[in-house]
């Protein structure tokens, strides 16, 4: 039982850090957060070079890969944007920044 547990473990260590899927998450996410924002008018549309990040994706270590997916998860779990609400929108979107100040200078740099 133990050995099957690690080895689930490795999968999933092994799909979490594979190339392209954390890039195309954050893609996937950024277009999400888009559709969310047209209650509040589309304002402060984003948007993500997916190519790009995953070109730099090699120079992530497996710590901001975690951070990486840390943003996608928060840029998909903000709210949609209802008329009235328009700076608590832009606030939940700039909280989502914050994993992104733990990844390596040498992985973001490696992305643009």
């Amino acid at each position: 039982m133990r050995n099957g547990i690690w080895a689930v473990a490795v999968l999933v260590a092994l799909g979490a850090t594979s190339c392209g899927d954390v890039c195309t998450r954050i893609g996937a996410a950024t277009d999400l957060l888009n559709r969310k924002g047209e209650g509040c008018g589309g304002q402060g549309k984003d948007s993500y070079d997916v190519a790009a990040c995953e070109r730099g994706l090699p120079k992530c270590s497996p710590d901001d890969v975690t951070e990486l997916n840390s943003y996608a998860q928060c840029l998909e779990n903000v709210p949609a944007c209802t008329s009235g609400q328009e700076l608590s929108f832009g606030l939940a979107k700039v909280g989502c920044l914050q994993p992104l100040g733990r990844v390596s200078l040498s992985c973001l740099g490696a992305m643009q």
